[in-house]
């Protein structure tokens, strides 16, 4: 099966131009909000305090998104003009990048307020798998991130991302394949907290994060291998493990990270330990 996707990245509404990417990205703010908002009040806390939490999680999976991006793949760019992760016309967002920051500021949020800070992972896991499903579908209408080349007899055809190539090659669309990662992810989130809801008892901490974490680390890895190189300037660690006869893309050295964490995680959870958010002193 072949197909042609050639769809617009923009809407006009009222003469105005719109990115369908921008779009995306306010609905899944949105949407997240409420997640965040049933997962504070479950743990004991207001919707203040899920407002503080949704904004921290937004300003740290734009920012960091931005600078891994441009650190690990257009780096060279970067140290030229450091203002570009401000253009907003230009695309770019790594999820790692999102998920290193978003970490921090949770560990920061979680000393502040006196909360667990594994069990805040395990309260955003929700809005971050929704975030890495949802986002994807902003990158296929930006026709970006696409895969790479194949030579079997199904695929995508991307005429804005290889402009000027004739014929059109066909490619892995790697956007769908990283979106329905995403979303079976927060699927099988939603299966756990309705299976321990059910059985009227509270989850470990560190399960749902764990979960979810490493199931999303072993997907991008995977995908990894249908999906165009996007490394531009970050060469010192792709050189050094070729040379070590270890052939990893960028994405899929810092896909070990997540990997990582989350085996941590389902070791902790193995403890036992019962949810226990819970809040300090007020805002």
């Amino acid at each position: 099966m072949m197909f042609t996707w050639d769809a617009s990245p923009t809407l006009q509404l009222f003469g105005l131009p719109l990115r369908i990417y921008g779009l995306i990205f306010a609905a899944t703010f949105l949407i997240g909000w409420r997640f965040v908002i049933w997962q504070v009040l479950r743990g004991g806390g207001s919707e203040r305090d899920a407002s503080w939490v949704m904004g921290i999680s937004f300003l740290s999976v734009w920012l960091g998104g931005r600078l891994g991006h441009f650190f690990f793949y257009e780096n060279e760019l970067f140290l030229q003009h450091p203002e570009v992760i401000f253009d907003l016309g230009r695309g770019g967002m790594a999820s790692h990048g999102s998920i290193a920051f978003v970490t921090l500021a949770y560990f920061i949020y979680s000393r502040i307020r006196k909360t667990s800070f594994i069990d805040l992972l395990d309260r955003m896991a929700f809005p971050m798998a929704l975030g890495a499903g949802s986002i994807r579908i902003g990158n296929l209408f930006n026709s970006e991130v696409v895969g790479r080349v194949t030579d079997g007899t199904w695929g995508v055809r991307f005429p804005i991302f290889d402009y000027g190539k004739d014929p059109f090659p066909l490619r892995h669309p790697s956007q769908i394949y990283e979106s329905v990662i995403g979303f079976t992810i927060l699927a099988a989130l939603f299966f756990l907290a309705n299976y321990f809801y059910k059985k009227g008892i509270k989850r470990p901490i560190g399960l749902v994060a764990g979960s979810a974490w490493l199931t999303y680390g072993v997907g991008r890895f995977i995908v990894e291998f249908w999906k165009e190189y996007q490394a531009k300037g970050a060469d010192v660690l792709l050189d050094a493990s070729a040379n070590a006869g270890i052939v990893l893309t960028m994405g899929q050295w810092l896909s070990l990270v997540p990997i990582c964490l989350g085996i941590l995680l389902l070791f902790y959870a193995r403890k036992g330990r019962p949810e226990q958010f819970g809040f300090g002193t007020p805002l």
